[in-house]
């Protein structure tokens, strides 16, 4: 029986947006396959969604094969399947997490709202067993991306973030296109006009990383290119 109370504990964290919060992952990394890469849980502070996941069934069986799910060390892959009268909320435990690249802090999240989400093997090119996967549907949280990615910016350990013109545009409207609007943070880009047609991006929050540091390390590591910064940098 999942306890609402502790699942709400867990969720009252320093690193939180809304009611989405995220937190370093302790002992193993799941998802990682680098050394230094870093793994971080995501909790839901809404009651009602707990609620709706923890007594609502998947209704079908299914699985769903993860990257590195025992980190560096670890076997390549792993499964997790389910059957059709287990939880949604069981399955997304096997799922709430999001992994930092050790070198340029790149985001990978490879479930989202959908168990396996559409993770490619880089050597075969096909999406992973199972990776289109069965959706949540009742994980309805209101913009369930940025709040993922805004929380992950204001856990202290964190400072920044990078990505390249690689996102899907999905991922670029609903996510980064939030991040370069929100006046808590600050960004530059390269390539493209200043929108999401950028080569890459670095997305900051200053309270907790040295802009102008990051902002040359930056512009070294894009040379050449046209460079653009948010109005508030």
């Amino acid at each position: 029986m999942i306890k609402l109370l502790d699942i709400l504990k867990e969720s009252i964290l320093e690193a939180k947006y809304g009611d989405v919060a995220v937190i370093p992952a302790k002992g193993v990394q799941r998802g990682t396959s680098e050394s230094g890469a870093k793994s971080f849980d995501i909790n839901i502070g809404n009651v009602d969604v707990i609620k709706k996941m923890a007594k609502t069934p998947m209704g079908k069986a299914g699985s769903a094969t993860a990257f590195s799910y025992e980190g560096p060390g670890g076997k390549t892959y792993s499964e997790f399947s389910w059957k059709e009268d287990t939880s949604q909320w069981n399955v997304w435990k096997n799922m709430n997490y999001l992994i930092l690249t050790p070198e340029k802090q790149q985001v990978h999240w490879y479930h989202g709202k959908m168990p396996g989400g559409s993770y490619k093997d880089d050597k075969t090119g096909n999406l992973l067993p199972g990776s289109t996967g069965i959706p949540l549907p009742d994980l309805t949280v209101d913009r369930f991306g940025y709040k993922v990615y805004k929380a992950l910016l204001l856990e202290p350990s964190v400072g920044h973030i990078q990505s390249d013109k690689s996102s899907t545009p999905a991922v670029k409207k609903s996510v980064y296109a939030n991040l370069m609007k929100d006046d808590d943070l600050v960004w530059i880009s390269s390539g493209g006009t200043g929108g999401l047609d950028y080569d890459q991006i670095m997305i900051i929050n200053p309270s907790y990383a040295d802009k102008n540091k990051l902002k040359q390390q930056f512009e070294k590591e894009n040379l050449g290119k046209k460079i653009y910064t948010s109005n508030n940098f």
